[in-house]
């Protein structure tokens, strides 16, 4: 008999994640105590069968008993034998196999051929990916089967008169009048945009009367005057003359593109790089006052944007060579100074009192002070360069990746030098123009660290700045940022205001579990640089432990502090899991390495990857290398499989073919590295629960184990490679088929031209490690049949 289970998991969850308990207190018997039984015995699911017909319709397409794997009859057989808590009669209830009847959670052990009940926490609202899962999912004091088994209960005891809603709210219409309706109302849902275009105005903490209000930020469109890639001809000739002036230091037969090229290039930027990196102020911005390495540096990444690779390089060199003779320049007027310097007698002073204070090491004449050694702003503009030319160099082909390692070093001395170990705390009234310059050197400062934070996670080489060098504050809202004149941002000011936030405090904080949003919630940009923040402590742990798994106690740790960066996420209304959100992308890719942490924090997994190498060859085959141990099964590695999961569901509920035609302008980086990690790890997982079904049989997993893999299935048979679960073959070898199919739906979201090279290195990569778990099994089949 095929079963399925009720819909609309995801929106039950949310009250979970308003911190309570997974089910409703019984006097006497604490929630995490409470049996199966018991919930079966309170919840009205458990003693009415209720048919769904908006499920039963669909189940022309679901492959019969007879097509499916053994261990599926298996656990089918196990879900009609659980215990259900019926009326005298209701058995008649009971639908047969064409009809879909809704049972208790504990009816689905596992992959029951047509059980839907864990899938639908990825599924249903799959018309809003603004959310993360509830993180009362990532609380391992409670399994994943209790949790469900209690929201279960919730829902059974929700009837909702009907109503349409079309949103985070959606209500479902039962076939008896009933709905399944939402329980958590309480999320605050994502505000639609204020304007069509994402460079425009990001609503962050807009409140809704405000959206069309005229206190609202303009629409800044395309054909309003002043926008930086509207290159005006005085203004390219300003440039020209600037980049002429370094004629003799331009790569020979440097060509200084045309005025609409140069337009076309910096538009390039800013409508592909700009919002991943938000450091430049457009409103104010003056193209042809900027450093010529400056402009040099944003027309060659924007070139990327428009496919023009080659030009790219061009333009990257130019650029380069300018940085090149800058820092040199600096660098030996610095030197200058030391030869040039008058030593003290070494019997005039005594040595102790020589160097016994900080000033003694400073230039004869200056004060010493850590603000003697900030940056003038055209050597700021220079690192502005360095940034976006790291940021071009790190994702394209081997060669340029090995410059932006060099790089590296170059651009976090420079950091270093512009102020990171100072508190820029803004204090009292300031103007517009004095909090522009001061929130662009922030903004640039930690898009820095970020960047060079994402060199790490990539490659798995130590991060060039350490949390502990990062005195700064937080950034501000990008409400504030974004505002197109001193009015307007005074008024973003009053309405709404900006606690500064140390970083390294609210870090600490959430380390420590605790809410950092309650008094005001924190910047996208803010969230942003945390996450980066938590990778990097997990990067150390790792490096300091022997084995493949953490100590409980720090795994711990790290799942509350998560749970806590995870809250202060969904604070801040201008982030959202969907990639062309007009708030938007930092959001978008914060989540990414939300999932990455989950997996850096449960399985070691960036030696193996050689990412580097480029090589699809070699990547493959070290993540599909068994010899080496990643991952030792447990509660908390379920919480890494589930955001892997997760991470599957959103390309299948899109489409895959849809997200492979449309994610090259995506522009995130944080995505592709997450997905490599995601099939990584679950196909490391499945193996090891392949190799114990193996050699124990189904029911020696745990429960949450079974549950998660009639997850994977349910997504898989919402797929064109479906098929691939109706082959007949023993538990163990089905398990195995279902991480090539992953891993093959994974790589096909890669089809398509990419913006940069790594990219497309991790699609091909993914190709060849499903090619090569598609050919064991083939081995293992010829074998099986010889016997």
């Amino acid at each position: 008999m095929a079963f399925r289970l009720p819909r609309d998991l995801l929106s039950r969850h949310i009250r979970i994640s308003q911190h309570e308990p997974p089910a409703e207190s019984t006097p006497g018997v604490p929630s995490k105590d409470r049996t199966v039984q018991q919930v079966q015995e309170e919840s009205p699911i458990g003693s009415t069968g209720i048919s769904d017909p908006t499920i039963s319709n669909e189940n022309h397409s679901v492959p019969s008993l007879a097509t499916v794997p053994p261990f599926v009859h298996d656990l089918g057989t196990a879900a009609q034998s659980v215990a259900i808590s019926t009326p005298s009669g209701s058995e008649g209830n009971l639908q047969p196999s064409h009809t879909s009847v809704y049972l208790p959670p504990d009816s689905a052990t596992g992959l029951v051929s047509n059980s839907t009940y864990e899938f639908d926490l990825l599924w249903n609202n799959s018309t809003d990916t603004t959310s993360f899962l509830p993180t009362s999912f990532f609380d391992t004091d409670y399994s994943l089967s209790d949790l469900w088994h209690a929201d279960m209960f919730r829902a059974g005891n929700n009837t909702l008169s009907p109503l349409a809603w079309d949103g985070c709210d959606r209500r479902v219409q039962s076939s008896q009048g009933a709905e399944q309706g939402p329980i958590f109302s309480s999320l605050p849902s994502r505000l639609p945009p204020v304007e069509p275009d994402s460079l425009s105005s990001n609503a962050e903490r807009l409140p809704t009367h405000d959206l069309n209000s005229q206190t609202s930020s303009e629409t800044v469109s395309d054909s309003t005057p002043g926008l930086p890639w509207n290159i005006s001809g005085l203004a390219y000739e300003r440039i020209s003359n600037a980049i002429r002036s370094y004629e003799r230091i331009l790569p020979a037969g440097f060509a200084i593109p045309s005025r609409h090229t140069i337009s076309r290039y910096i538009d390039g930027y800013f409508r592909g790089f700009h919002e991943h990196f938000p450091f430049l102020h457009i409103s104010t911005l003056q193209t042809d006052t900027l450093a010529p390495e400056l402009i040099l540096a944003m027309a060659a990444l924007g070139s990327f944007y428009r496919f023009e690779h080659t030009k790219g390089y061009e333009l990257y060199l130019g650029a380069k060579s300018i940085i090149t003779h800058q820092l040199q320049q600096r660098s030996q007027s610095s030197m200058l100074k030391l030869a040039r310097k008058p030593r003290p007698s070494s019997t005039s002073t005594p040595l102790r009192a020589r160097f016994s204070t900080p000033e003694a090491y400073a230039e004869p004449g200056v004060a010493y002070s850590s603000r003697k050694t900030a940056l003038s702003e055209a050597e700021f503009q220079t690192l502005q360069s360095l940034v976006v030319l790291m940021a071009m160099t790190t994702w394209a082909d081997a060669p340029a990746v090995r410059e932006a390692l060099s790089m590296g070093s170059q651009l976090a001395m420079l950091v270093r030098e512009g102020g990171l170990f100072e508190s820029d705390e803004i204090v009292g009234e300031c103007s517009w123009t004095h909090w522009i310059h001061c929130e662009g050197r922030r903004r640039t400062l930690f898009i820095a660290y970020i960047l060079l934070n994402l060199t790490s996670i990539a490659f798995d080489v130590p991060p060039m700045i350490l949390n502990q060098e990062i005195s700064l504050c937080l950034p501000h809202c990008n409400t504030e940022w974004v505002a197109t004149s001193a009015a307007k941002w005074q008024h973003m000011r009053k309405t709404y205001g900006h606690t500064e936030r140390g970083f390294l405090s609210t870090l600490d904080e959430i380390l420590r579990g605790q809410d950092v949003h309650n008094k005001e919630p924190l910047s996208a940009l803010g969230n942003y640089a945390l996450i980066n923040g938590l990778i990097q402590r997990i990067f150390f742990k790792r490096q300091a432990s022997a084995g493949p798994a953490l100590p409980p106690d720090t795994v711990k740790q790290f799942e509350s502090a998560l749970q806590s960066w995870q809250r202060s996420w969904e604070a801040t209304q201008e982030t959202s899991l969907d990639p062309s959100s007009p708030n938007g992308p930092l959001g978008f890719n914060s989540a990414a390495l939300l999932r990455l942490a989950y997996l850096r924090l449960n399985a070691n997994l960036g030696p193996c990857r050689n990412l580097m190498s480029q090589d699809p060859a070699s990547i493959a085959s070290g993540i599909t290398d068994e010899s080496i141990p990643l991952l030792i099964r447990s509660s908390h590695v379920d919480r890494a499989v589930l955001q892997c999961i997760h991470a599957l569901s959103i390309p299948i509920r899109v489409g895959i073919a849809f997200v492979a035609s449309t994610q090259t302008m995506n522009g995130s980086i944080q995505h592709p590295l997450c997905t490599l990690e995601c099939a990584f790890l679950l196909t490391r997982w499945l193996g090891s629960v392949s190799d114990i079904v193996l050699a124990s049989g189904l029911e020696t997993l745990r429960e949450d184990e079974r549950k998660l893999l009639g997850m994977i299935a349910s997504l898989v048979r919402e797929t064109d490679l479906a098929y691939t679960l109706e082959k007949d073959e023993n538990d163990g070898f089905c398990i195995r088929r279902m991480a090539a199919t992953v891993v093959r739906l994974w790589a096909e979201t890669f089809r398509g031209v990419h913006v940069f090279q790594i990219v497309r290195v991790i699609g091909d990569s993914l190709s060849a490690v499903a090619d090569i778990l598609e050919t064991r099994l083939q081995k293992q089949a010829n074998i099986n049949e010889h016997r």
